[in-house]
């Protein structure tokens, strides 16, 4: 039998440090080259849970912008809104790194996330420091202050733009007055039926239903002939899903309908322009219950 030699320092072999070698490395081709780490965004709170679990260092250093970000007011003067500006050395003290290179990694990492955003600017003196401050993803995605979209330089999002479950929490918060911190597995399931069935509307239609919810259940019990006591109290998602086309029908009799354009009564919802030709003038001349398709033209995707 042959005899297997192996490295019990677990460091490369000597070899692999030549300059023959390292001239080897070089000259293969870019398809045979280890590829560089990708960084996808961090689109939801979960992914950004998973993103901190993965890389607890560099979640902890994205906090720690965020504090020292909205406590700074450092302008740059080719960027709007409010900047951290710092040293290096100070930002490794705080999040307890112990080099530049390990804080520009971390660094590299939340931005290929889109989580933050950099630049270099001189600040106190004239000295060259790093600009930093959360993107508005990354706002959006840590629980902001109202106030915080103002100092970030920008709008707050919209209904449209917003994840869906953080689009019911606020519909919910402000329909009873109090927070929803966790999401059953059923009501995340029909948020993403909801979304599924009404890719481009299923929020906005989610946050008109559940900011009336008393209005809304009569509306079904009324077109379903259930007895309107027997409806949830509690804002649901899940009867929202079920109960889908009699929502679709309730959003398009709530909407105040003009050819230059309409908007929620009541709702957060920002106007939707409707042309004078869309098939929503029509269901309201007919008086007709509002198919999903009829409800997407009303919400402002009339097909052309």
């Amino acid at each position: 039998m042959s005899k297997v030699t192996t490295n019990p320092s677990n460091n490369p072999p000597a070899y692999l440090n030549c300059a023959k070698a390292k001239a080897e490395l070089i000259a293969w081709p870019p398809s045979m080259r280890p590829a560089k780490p990708v960084h996808s965004r961090v689109a939801s709170r979960a992914e950004l849970r998973a993103f901190a679990a993965q890389y607890p260092k560099a979640a902890k250093l994205f906090g720690t912008i965020v504090v020292k970000w909205q406590a700074s007011g450092a302008r740059h003067r080719s960027e709007n809104g409010c900047w951290a500006a710092y040293t290096h050395a100070e930002w490794c003290e705080w999040v307890g790194l112990r080099s530049a290179s390990m804080l520009k990694e971390h660094l590299d990492r939340l931005n290929g996330a889109g989580l933050i955003e950099r630049t270099l600017g001189k600040f106190g003196g004239g000295r060259v420091v790093s600009f930093i401050r959360p993107t508005p993803q990354g706002l959006a995605l840590s629980k902001p202050r109202s106030e915080d979209w103002k100092h970030l330089g920008v709008d707050p999002p919209t209904v449209e733009t917003l994840p869906i479950e953080d689009v019911f929490k606020a519909a919910y918060q402000a329909h009873k007055g109090t927070t929803l911190k966790v999401l059953s597995k059923v009501e995340k399931a029909a948020l993403k039926g909801i979304l599924k069935d009404l890719p481009l509307d299923g929020s906005a239609l989610l946050d008109r239903c559940v900011r009336n919810w008393s209005g809304f259940t009569i509306h079904v019990a009324e077109a379903k002939g259930f007895d309107p006591t027997k409806a949830p109290v509690q804002p649901s998602a899940d009867y929202v899903r079920k109960h889908l086309q009699a929502a679709c029908d309730f959003v398009a009799k709530a909407l105040v309908l003009k050819p230059s354009g309409s908007k929620f009564s009541g709702s957060s919802t920002p106007p939707v322009a409707i042309p004078a030709s869309s098939t929503a003038l029509k269901l309201q001349a007919e008086g007709e219950p509002a198919t999903l398709e009829e409800i997407q033209a009303i919400l402002g995707n009339d097909p052309e």
